[in-house]
């Protein structure tokens, strides 16, 4: 079997957590000028700036501790589909045959690809909220994040490419 794999990139998971680092700042910043300095009516504000600073924190220490390995696939390409491993949805829908698929995009730091039949894609879908997601919010688009991942989008569209007859 012929196959092209993509794989996790330590240097933009590092990256993404450092970003996720700064919004933490950020909204900490928001919640105490907000709490010392502004009208105490807008305590909206304040709280959001709370959350937005914890949810960060989080996300910046899950990224930092428990990041993906860099031998791990990412996404993986081949003669019947792609398979992706980089998102909930992705992940669950498993391989994504070719005849299956009824346009691809790739963005700079997103491919995405519409289905032609979501119904057996949600069908291997067992959460619920992933099931739920891809249906009523993705409308049957399944997204795959390049973000983390090591290859350009050249690349990614190049390995696309050779295995379909369309130029993307």
């Amino acid at each position: 079997m012929n196959e092209i794999n993509f794989y996790y990139s330590k240097k933009k998971q590092t990256r993404l957590a450092v970003l996720f680092l700064l919004i933490a700042l950020l909204g900490t910043a928001i919640a105490v000028y907000y709490f010392f300095f502004a009208n105490h009516i807008v305590s909206a504000v304040t709280y959001g700036g709370i959350v937005l600073a914890i949810l960060s924190l989080l996300i910046f220490f899950r990224l930092l501790t428990a990041p993906e390995a860099e031998n791990e696939v990412a996404i993986s390409i081949n003669e019947k589909g792609i398979a992706g491993f980089t998102t909930p949805v992705i992940k669950s829908a498993g391989l994504i045959d070719w005849h299956d698929i009824a346009s691809i995009n790739v963005y700079d730091g997103m491919l995405e690809m519409a289905v032609h039949n979501p119904g057996k894609y949600a069908a291997r879908m067992k959460n619920f909220f992933v099931r739920d997601s891809f249906l009523k919010t993705l409308k049957g688009t399944l997204k795959v994040s390049l973000v983390e991942v090591s290859a350009a989008k050249e690349e990614i569209m190049n390995a696309i490419e050779k295995y379909t007859s369309e130029k993307i």
